[in-house]
């Protein structure tokens, strides 16, 4: 399904052929992980009509991760801009599907396009979203972590209104005593 005339088909679709057919098209374009979250009871959650968010992450290649030693450098930074371009591709694709369904959609987009640069913060981080879809746990090093993928990739969220069927959230961390990156880095 990678053309986006089948993610933009005609006909009736229930609530778990929508769910099945969005997590399924960010699977084949390029997303290494997606999920949908609700958000009924989240203070947080900066679009309050919105209550349903497409949470999907592209992940690093390895091998740029490898080559860090003390600080990211320009091929680190190469590939976080490859995967942010992917995540906002992805985003604004969803969103046109989502909208032509009737429904309201709104891309976060990548983190790097919503940072307050002064706090180095962020009005909602993508990381709730992909807790409350199961996609992995906060870990020591305050990333989301995968056990797939570790915390390296870049997550991008899409909050709407259609009917989806949420994943089950991760309420805990599973990394348990197991410190040895986080020791390395500190």
């Amino acid at each position: 399904m990678t053309d986006d005339s089948k993610l933009i088909g005609d006909g009736e679709l229930t609530n778990d052929d929508i769910t099945s057919e969005v997590v399924h098209y960010l699977d084949e374009n390029g997303a290494s992980v997606a999920g949908v979250a609700g958000f009924d009871s989240l203070d947080s959650n900066p679009y309050p009509d919105l209550q349903k968010a497409v949470v999907y992450g592209v992940a690093l290649d390895p091998e740029f991760l490898r080559e860090l030693i003390d600080w990211p450098d320009s091929g680190y930074s190469a590939e976080c801009t490859r995967a942010n371009g992917k995540l906002r591709e992805l985003g604004t694709k969803l969103v046109s599907y989502l909208e032509e369904r009737g429904f309201e959609a709104v891309s976060l987009g990548p983190t790097t396009e919503n940072l307050d640069r002064e706090k180095l913060a962020v009005d909602f981080p993508h990381k709730t979203a992909a807790t409350r879809v199961g996609l992995g746990w906060i870990g020591k090093c305050d990333l989301l972590v995968t056990e797939t993928f570790g915390s390296a990739l870049r997550l991008n969220t899409v909050f709407t209104n259609a009917p989806l069927i949420s994943g089950t959230p991760v309420e805990r961390s599973f990394c348990g005593e197991y410190t040895k990156n986080f020791k390395k880095v500190a």
